[in-house]
């Protein structure tokens, strides 16, 4: 177990591996459909003209601060213009709040369904499927009752979970290249999160 900020994430490395195994083999699973500095950067208008339906956010360094359930203020107005465009079908799915890593469920922000993949309102709510990303991209779906992986926006930081869970599920995928903080961020995710920076520079995204 890896501990950081009072929150704890699981490190599985055997699922590590075998998901880095499976990139390797094929590299197109990490690249993302479009690379922002952060979630100002997106067009949510052109994303609902072009026949996206849902949006599913990351939550830590990509909305909020690490484990951190307050959205990050530089981020309030363009937060409202997403809610706007995507009225309920917002989503924010993290690998911390919701999670049995959560301890008390405090990052769960006043969700009564702790723990499970809930829809969402236009509210900073903050949960999780029971598996961590890249995992649970089938739980979503059936939560999504329906909803063709092809009209699903993933907005993340994170390339081996964000953009991989994304690409797995058929998404459209997007990465934020400006992160809110590493302070309190857990350590192991920092230290990967170079790294895929890196590989997506060699392969030419970055």
């Amino acid at each position: 177990m890896v501990q950081s900020g009072g929150v704890g994430q699981s490190l599985n490395l055997q699922g590590v591996l075998a998901l880095t195994t499976k990139v390797l083999w094929q590299p197109s699973l990490a690249i993302p459909k479009q690379i922002v500095p952060d979630m100002r950067a997106i067009d949510y208008r052109a994303l609902r003209r072009s026949g996206h339906s849902v949006i599913v956010f990351d939550k830590d360094n990509t909305l909020t601060a690490p484990y951190s359930n307050s959205l990050h203020p530089p981020f309030r107005e363009a937060w409202a213009e997403c809610c706007s465009e995507f009225g309920p079908n917002v989503w924010i799915l993290s690998n911390s709040a919701g999670t049995p890593d959560d301890k008390d469920f405090a990052q769960s922000c006043s969700t009564s369904d702790k723990g499970e993949s809930v829809r969402i309102s236009c509210a900073p709510l903050f949960t999780n499927c029971n598996s961590q990303k890249p995992g649970g991209t089938e739980e979503l779906l059936q939560q999504l009752n329906g909803i063709s992986p092809s009209e699903i926006v993933v907005v993340g930081d994170r390339v081996l979970t964000d953009v991989v869970y994304g690409n797995l599920m058929g998404a459209y995928t997007i990465l934020t290249r400006d992160i809110i903080t590493e302070k309190g961020d857990n350590w192991f995710a920092a230290k990967i999160r170079r790294i895929e920076r890196a590989a997506l520079s060699l392969l030419g995204r970055s």
